[in-house]
């Protein structure tokens, strides 16, 4: 039987891994970015604007309960979701990955705009990414 070798990382280190992969998964972020701007919310709410279904929703909110960034409260026949606001760096560590994720779309959206205009104009862009945050545009 497999054990876990979590001990034998540095706690900070494995706690942004935990992050990371909660991350990983946009239904996971979706759902994360409602907790960190609410105190609580009822699975109905957080379900809203996920297209999958309910059980598919449900497993994403155990993988984050799991991991010990969401806790819950049950008031039958609802449950209730709240970020663990415990856990070390947590809300941290999620508003600079959110924060980065939408400069990264801005910056995304600005290139399709660019792009849409200058084919109204006829003019051809090519352009490739290098980095993070680079680009190599060619306009001809």
């Amino acid at each position: 039987m497999a054990c876990s070798k979590a001990h034998r990382f540095d706690p900070i280190a494995y706690h942004f891994s935990i992050v990371h992969y909660a991350l990983s998964h946009p239904a996971r972020e979706i759902m994360l970015e409602k907790l960190l701007s609410m105190d609580e919310c009822s699975f109905k709410h957080l379900r809203a604007g996920i297209p999958l279904q309910q059980n598919t929703v449900s497993q994403h909110l155990r993988m984050l309960r799991d991991s010990q960034l969401v806790r819950i409260r049950e008031e039958p026949p609802d449950t209730y979701y709240r970020l663990n606001r415990d856990m070390p760096f947590t809300c941290a560590i999620l508003e600079q990955m959110m924060e980065l994720q939408r400069q990264y779309s801005d910056q995304a959206a600005m290139i399709d705009e660019l792009r849409s205009m200058a084919r109204v104009r006829g003019i051809s862009i090519n352009d490739r990414r290098l980095g993070d945050s680079e680009y190599i545009v060619d306009i001809r």
